[in-house]
């Protein structure tokens, strides 16, 4: 009820409402959308699974990194483009839409700046969805 409220009293004077969370919260997605969150932010989008978040791909934004715990801990070039194209595929949609983020401080978790740029010029080089940017 407290989110429905808060969603509410947003949306009424025409903001949206952004939910970022650490960690898994995949059996909340349904009622957070039905409570009217706008933007889902995950800096951990795999512990979700992307198919599992796609099912929700137009009835909510997804605001994500690459997954700064398995995919940019790799280092590995080539995967990390092949992640960030993967979910402007499966999260982007013109009813809800994917927002290409940055793991902000990720150098204090073993990522540094140049792994961060493979990953930013990748959503930059995939980042149309459905023929539209």
């Amino acid at each position: 009820p407290g989110f429905v409220r808060l969603c509410g009293v947003a949306h009424e004077v025409g903001v949206k409402v952004f939910m970022h969370s650490c960690g898994k919260m995949t059996s909340i997605i349904p009622d957070l959308i039905e409570a009217g969150i706008d933007v889902l932010q995950f800096s951990q989008p795999r512990v979700h699974g992307l198919d599992t978040l796609a099912q929700w791909s137009g009835q909510v934004t997804f605001w994500c990194s690459v997954d700064n715990q398995t995919t940019l801990q790799t280092h590995d070039p080539a995967l990390i483009e092949a992640d960030a194209r993967e979910m402007i595929e499966k999260l982007g949609n013109q009813g809800g839409g994917f927002i290409a983020g940055y793991c902000g401080g990720s150098e204090v978790i073993g990522v540094p700046l140049e792994v961060q740029e493979i990953a930013c010029k990748a959503f930059v080089k995939h980042g149309w969805y459905q023929g539209r940017p």
